[in-house]
């Protein structure tokens, strides 16, 4: 069925297709939703573990009619124009909570701007808060993200949270950096509350980013 009859049929589905459209390659009405029923008929076939997949620009097939709405956007994602700054599948993964984010709090924004901040966006951002780098953020809150290494004092104590020599070594160090702080803040939506200082940061940087905020 097209994208636009799917939403008519399951409503509770309808904010994140029109908060994602803007986005997509193609209308919603040139979008087709397909069971994996459908899919071994049009010749498709999907891994056992597979709860969902997409075939762009146009055409997203699942397991389970409705999808898991986590599955339901992450496929979604996939039928977006996005900068290629990051990978496909970086996107289609980390951004599904930002995107249910928005949609409850009314958010009008590209998600996908977030990705083409710079390491001086996210820090400008972060000492309105009094913190002074994304190293200290993550010394703060406690967050131990991949391609970083924890330095100790002589009690055991973190004194300091730095970038690996790998990342430091990485061509697109800067980028890097960026997507990986992206990616742990969004990881934390489902446990910030409106009032927490993770909340108030990334509401400050969709608005960097070019979104209402």
């Amino acid at each position: 069925m097209k994208l636009s009859e799917f939403i008519e049929k399951y409503p509770g589905y309808k904010p994140y297709v029109e908060f994602l459209k803007n986005f997509f390659e193609k209308p919603v009405d040139e979008i087709y939703v397909y069971s994996f029923g459908e899919a071994a008929e049009l010749g498709y076939v999907a891994g056992e573990n597979v709860m969902g997949f997409a075939d762009p620009p146009d055409k997203v097939f699942f397991r389970e009619m409705p999808p898991p709405l986590h599955t339901f956007i992450h496929e979604l994602i996939h039928l977006c124009r996005k900068p290629p700054i990051v990978g496909e599948e970086v996107y289609a993964y980390n951004l599904v909570n930002l995107v249910i984010f928005c949609v409850e709090k009314g958010i009008k924004c590209n998600p996908f701007a977030l990705f083409t901040l710079t390491v001086n966006d996210i820090e400008r951002v972060l000492r309105k808060y009094g913190v002074q780098s994304i190293e200290e953020y993550y010394l703060v809150f406690g967050i131990m993200p991949f391609d970083y290494v924890i330095d100790f004092d002589e009690e055991g104590k973190i004194v300091r949270i730095k970038p690996s020599g790998d990342l430091i070594r990485d061509s697109h160090y800067e980028r890097r950096v960026v997507e990986v702080f992206v990616t742990e803040l969004i990881a934390g939506i489902p446990y910030y509350t409106d009032e927490s200082l993770e909340a108030k940061i990334l509401l400050d940087l969709i608005r960097v980013a070019g979104g209402s905020g």
